[in-house]
């Protein structure tokens, strides 16, 4: 079967858009996670007992 008109795979422009639109989304988790795992890790921090 043979496609004469359509389209036939992304561009590099929507390539270049869907791989910034990750990046964003990927940086968005990492701070979040992040600061989630920072203030855990210092509400810890008060909690150690000495040996």
């Amino acid at each position: 079967m043979r496609i004469e008109n359509g389209q036939r795979g992304l561009t590099l422009l929507e390539l270049l858009v869907a791989f910034a639109i990750m990046a964003l989304s990927l940086g968005m988790l990492y701070r979040i996670m992040g600061g989630a795992s920072a203030a855990h890790g210092i509400s810890n921090d008060t909690n150690v007992q000495p040996y």
